[in-house]
């Protein structure tokens, strides 16, 4: 594996293992109001074998720059 490809992936680990630390509770308890820090849209993405699949996409409001960003699938739905 290509060294950019180590960094990246590390980088990556260690943004969704900060995020898991925190539960949806301990978020909405923080006081901050996400809906004014992001666009949320709703969408449903097209598999190859016709399925589609529910997908909540979530756009800095405002970024002024190419951002990365997270991908993350569970077959057990939105907590």
């Amino acid at each position: 594996m290509p060294m950019r490809h180590k960094v990246a992936l590390s980088a990556l680990l260690t943004i969704a293992v900060s995020l898991s630390l925190f539960t949806p509770t301990q978020l909405a308890q923080s006081g901050t109001d996400f809906s004014q820090m992001f666009k949320k849209l709703d969408v449903f993405i097209p598999m190859r074998d016709g399925v589609r699949l529910h997908t909540e996409i979530y756009v800095p409001k405002n970024s002024t720059e190419p951002l990365p960003f997270i991908f993350e699938r569970t077959p057990y739905g939105v907590l």
